[in-house]
């Protein structure tokens, strides 16, 4: 369990279910893609990186609105959260 700003988020740390990434994959942008400061729609967009746009997976995966979410460093300088739906 993490809290982030008061808010509790359930990691999916130990679920025997295949996730397309695992933490220190690297991994690119496959559309425009927003990035936010928590794994909700709701938080604010800090950048959307361009396509192509590579990083790297240092936590995650967060399972939140309907969506997997992966805490992301990305090369532009950023860190912070991405749907999995974007990245390849």
């Amino acid at each position: 369990m993490v809290v982030l700003l008061g808010v509790v988020l359930l990691q999916m740390v130990g679920t025997p279910r295949a996730f397309a990434f695992q933490i220190g994959d690297s991994v690119e942008a496959n559309a425009n893609l927003n990035v936010r400061a928590c794994p909700f729609i709701s938080c604010s967009i800090v950048v959307t990186v361009s396509v192509g746009s590579a990083g790297n997976i240092v936590n995650g995966p967060y399972a939140e609105d309907g969506y997997t979410w992966w805490y992301i460093q990305w090369a532009a300088g950023v860190t912070d959260y991405s749907v999995q739906s974007g990245l390849q």
